[in-house]
């Protein structure tokens, strides 16, 4: 499935703030902006300490007390005093928070690998970034920052090498989740960093690793959106709490989590973008030991997700070109769903809705993928699958489809 369809883009770094900006306009998730009285003062007699710092950075260890004292007034007192600002709007320029990114990875990545002055910059800027996350600053630089600490790395990358996220980001992040206090907007952000940190297998520790699986659960499991927050806007942050879950692929005791996510794409009136997130994290998840799972109920889910995805393309005029790739995600995420359940298929019953769900899916995306097969026949490929679907979940006691 697209991640412009589930996800949020994962774009270069210069643009991630653009495309988070982008998604929460696109989704109503609620931006109240915060008064911006706690801009910094920026000492901009420091900045001419640049190359030295660079230098510093390059050492294994500080020298002196004088290295590590410019160090910390440098990024202290002018970088990220900076930060504070809200972004510039001078004409075709509307946002400078990515340079401001990249200057930091700049720095980073010019400094020595693991050393001390390396550790100094990444617990300062972690620092630096959680104050501006909940502090009284303008949105947009409350969200740049949160959006920094979920690109900080324990180790950047080298050459064929992916990068090591920083561990210490991940309890933040979770915390600018769960916080009440904190705004939609930063949250996003978070959301943004520990799927980043899931992808690259960054969350290891066991403690942090339970706080992110509680919280993304307890965001799938919320059918319904709090206060101030959109529909679309929540359904969007479930999806990427979903696509998390996926990354991690536990399953959670006696399938909690499988069920959860199971139960989000069976949601008839959810967005179908995040209906397909929660099928695909559910081909990801590792199966090893179900426990009382129950497996019926998420072939269920996954043919349902089809069914629903076909009687909705007969509803839609001719479109060509926008229904096949619209189309052809859909199953692609429940295909890759029903991927990762086969080996829980146990009785006859389940294997034959498996059976029935896998090969009408499979059928259907080749006839998406027929580029001489006319719409019209398409659209009558999509009714019969969907009759076929219907006919397997009725027989296996499912709710009906349609």
């Amino acid at each position: 499935m697209s991640n412009r369809q589930v996800l949020l883009p994962w774009i270069v770094r210069g643009r991630l703030l653009c495309a988070v900006a982008a998604v929460l306009c696109w989704a109503g998730v609620a931006v109240q902006a915060a008064s911006a009285a706690g801009e910094r003062p920026v000492d901009e007699s420091l900045s001419k300490l640049a190359p030295r710092v660079m230098a510093v950075l390059r050492a294994e260890k500080f020298e002196s007390d004088d290295d590590r004292r410019t160090v910390q007034q440098y990024f202290e007192n002018y970088f990220f005093a900076q930060w504070t600002r809200p972004p510039k709007q001078a004409v075709g320029k509307t946002d400078d928070h990515p340079d401001r990114r990249a200057a930091l990875f700049k720095f980073l990545r010019g400094a020595r690998p693991r050393s001390e002055p390396y550790d100094f910059l990444t617990d300062l800027a972690l620092r630096k970034c959680q104050e501006m996350a909940w502090g009284e600053f303008d949105v947009s630089v409350r969200v740049n920052a949160m959006l920094t600490i979920g690109e900080l790395n324990f180790q950047e990358s080298r050459t064929v090498e992916p990068p090591i996220p920083l561990p210490a980001a991940v309890p933040v992040m979770v915390q600018a989740i769960n916080d009440p206090k904190q705004i939609d907007a930063v949250r996003v952000a978070a959301l943004t960093g520990l799927l980043r940190h899931a992808r690259l297998e960054g969350i290891k520790d066991p403690a942090h690793r339970k706080e992110v699986l509680t919280t993304m659960l307890g965001l799938v499991q919320a059918a319904s959106p709090p206060p101030g927050r959109s529909a679309e806007g929540h359904a969007w942050m479930r999806a990427q709490a979903a696509a998390v879950l996926g990354h991690l692929g536990e399953i959670g005791p006696n399938g909690a989590i499988a069920a959860a996510l199971a139960d989000m794409a069976a949601e008839r009136k959810l967005a179908f973008s995040a209906r397909c997130a929660a099928a695909a994290a559910l081909g990801s998840l590792r199966y090893q030991s179900p426990g009382s799972l129950d497996t019926t109920k998420i072939v269920q889910a996954l043919a349902g997700l089809a069914a629903d995805a076909c009687e909705n393309e007969e509803n839609q005029p001719l479109e060509g070109f926008q229904r096949r790739r619209r189309l052809r995600d859909r199953l692609s995420a429940v295909e890759r769903g029903l991927e990762g359940v086969k080996q829980l298929m146990t009785t006859d019953a389940q294997k034959g809705l498996y059976k029935t769900a896998y090969e009408t899916v499979q059928s259907l995306i080749e006839a998406i993928d027929d580029k001489k097969l006319p719409d019209d026949k398409l659209l009558e490929s999509t009714a019969a699958a969907r009759s076929k679907l219907a006919e397997a979940l009725k027989k296996s006691g499912a709710q009906p489809v349609g």
